[in-house]
């Protein structure tokens, strides 16, 4: 085996026999005593550390380290820094191996001078990690730890990261660990990140500071004793997708007054979207007769949804077939689109006609899947006849005493009420009148409404609109009614938003009845359809956009019985 295979330094080759190193370190010495008289101090540095190389391999530390510093004073004198960079390195490593680490870090950071003043960046960087690692066999992490940043600052790289990270906690550091209170939320709905801040080093912290990268969210503790521990929190509102603490750093002082920071695992919370599924079989379902089951997805959310798709289940007893497409491209904040599918049951009574679930995704590729219950509906044997009345007079005044005495007005601005619209879960009923007028109809909705607090009023030449805001046990309630004039006919509209999803049917539902019933026997109107819109409110900073309301059928022709909801419902800019 040559001196050049020793040379090389490979970590696998064999140790040189007895005899060996004392021969060729001497002809090696010889050659540069020879190049030096001569004047060549390339040559001379060069054969200093192949001398230097060859005493380490035969663990000769101190002659390695005496023959490599003067091969960096030969490429020093010769203005050679790059090759006294590797000189430096030859003696910061038989320096670490004879553990000599104060040594192996004072040689080290002499390399990595010489390599940045040649514009070597990668090999400082390479000495700085020496240089660190030698420090930590020292018993300084905390020096270490400063040089493996000094190494990222040239370029930062994974394992460098780690080394860093790894060493923090060898430090004397404040341990931190943060939850959230919840896995899940739904957007808007609140979420609290806890953090716990204890010291488990034997020492007295001071100075902690705990908070984002920004400083801009940050909770100081001025001392931490040994054994102590802190607990503090931070609240805020859901918002779509993965919700992440803001708390990823905490710095510490250590007793010598010096500085030392550290990264934070990371809390999160994931925020659904929050959406309305509506759906309603229309006419009555008839067995073996064609019915219209609508399915509606309202996006209730702060952004838009993408890639919407309804999937929808039927059972064996009953035929179906889509009719309109169940996927979406998008669905904007307070936009409201829908699919539906012509069914037709063949068993009579009550029974589940469709199950389904709606997939959706947020603009940061989030996946949500949100089931539906299934969709039941009373089969009947042959359509129901029309009904007109509903109670006599003294029962629907016992019926609107207990409800009126049940209500609360809740007053809220105008703008408020169409940022909570943006919010709530909502529903709908519409009605078509004759016999009566439009001013007649809002005096009766304004009798019926009384004990609530007017948000607002809009009058139009052929069309009125009016809000209310109250409160129904726990549940806060909104209700928008518009009051349209239409060909001698009066179409009655009324929107309910409601903070309680399970509430909001069975209100809406005695209002309507409440106030459809009073302009029936207490004028001579008469209910002629359930009213089918295409277009509601559209409402943008607080300026109301009129409503477009269409009674369905050619020539006047009553086609539908049942409030249909067609395409964009409800078109809203957020506020």
């Amino acid at each position: 085996m040559s001196i050049f295979d020793w040379l090389a330094d490979k970590p696998d080759a064999a140790p040189l026999k007895k005899g060996e190193y004392e021969k060729a370190a001497a002809k090696i010495l010889r050659k540069a005593g020879e190049s030096s008289r001569k004047s060549d101090r390339a040559r001379t540095a060069w054969l200093y550390q192949m001398a230097s190389v060859l005493a380490r391999r035969a663990k000769r530390w101190d002659d390695s380290v005496k023959y490599a510093l003067q091969s960096a004073a030969c490429s020093e004198t010769d203005g050679k820094l790059f090759n006294a960079g590797w000189s430096y390195r030859s003696a910061a490593i038989a320096s670490k191996e004879k553990r000599d680490y104060k040594g192996a870090v004072e040689y080290a950071l002499k390399a990595s001078t010489s390599f940045m003043l040649s514009k070597s960046g990668y090999a400082a960087k390479w000495c700085y990690q020496l240089a660190a690692k030698a420090c930590e066999l020292d018993g300084d992490a905390e020096k270490a730890i400063e040089l493996h940043k000094k190494a990222c600052s040239i370029e930062e790289d994974d394992e460098t990261e780690h080394e860093i990270e790894r060493l923090k906690y060898v430090v004397m550091h404040p341990t931190v660990d943060q939850y959230a209170d919840k896995s899940e939320v739904l957007e808007y709905d609140p979420v609290r990140f806890e953090v716990v801040v204890e010291n488990h080093s034997g020492d007295v912290l001071r100075d902690i500071v705990v908070g984002d990268k920004d400083a801009k969210i940050t909770h100081e503790i001025a001392e931490l004793k040994p054994g102590e521990v802190k607990i503090f929190s931070y609240e805020t509102i859901g918002k779509l997708g993965y919700m992440h603490s803001p708390y990823e750093l905490v710095t510490w002082k250590n007793h010598k007054g010096k500085e030392l920071d550290m990264e934070l695992e990371p809390a999160s919370v994931l925020a659904r979207p929050r959406i309305q599924v509506n759906s309603y079989v229309s006419p009555d379902p008839v067995v073996n007769k064609e019915s219209e089951l609508v399915v509606l997805v309202k996006n209730l959310s702060s952004a838009p949804l993408l890639d919407v798709k309804i999937g929808m289940d039927f059972p064996e007893y009953v035929q179906a077939k889509r009719s309109s497409p169940d996927s979406f491209k998008s669905i904007a904040p307070g936009e409201e689109l829908g699919t539906d599918f012509k069914i037709t049951p063949t068993v009579l009574g009550m029974q589940r006609v469709a199950r389904g679930a709606v997939v959706m995704q947020d603009e940061k590729g989030n996946e949500f899947r949100e089931e539906l219950r299934g969709i039941s509906a009373d089969v009947l044997e042959k359509p129901h006849p029309e009904r007109k009345a509903y109670a006599k007079k003294e029962d629907y005044r016992l019926e609107k005493k207990h409800f009126d005495t049940s209500i609360t007005a809740y007053p809220i601005s105008e703008s408020r009420y169409v940022e909570l619209s943006n919010r709530y879960w909502n529903q709908q009923r519409g009605y078509t009148l004759k016999g009566t007028g439009p001013d007649v109809v809002v005096n009766h909705v304004e009798e019926n409404c009384k004990d609530m607090a007017p948000v607002s009023r809009h009058d139009f030449a052929a069309e009125r609109m009016l809000m209310y805001s109250f409160k129904l046990g726990e549940a806060h309630d909104m209700l928008t009614v518009i009051v349209k004039q239409d060909e001698g006919f009066v179409h009655l509209i009324l929107k309910l938003y409601s903070d309680s999803k399970e509430k909001l049917v069975p209100t809406l539902e005695r209002i309507s009845k409440l106030i459809r019933y009073t302009i029936d026997t207490e004028t001579d109107a008469k209910e002629v359809e359930k009213v089918e819109i295409k277009k509601i409110i559209n409402i943008v900073d607080s300026v109301v956009q009129r409503s477009k309301i269409a009674s369905g059928g050619d020539e006047g022709e009553v086609t539908d019985k049942e409030t249909k909801i067609k395409d964009s419902v409800v078109q809203r800019t957020d506020v």
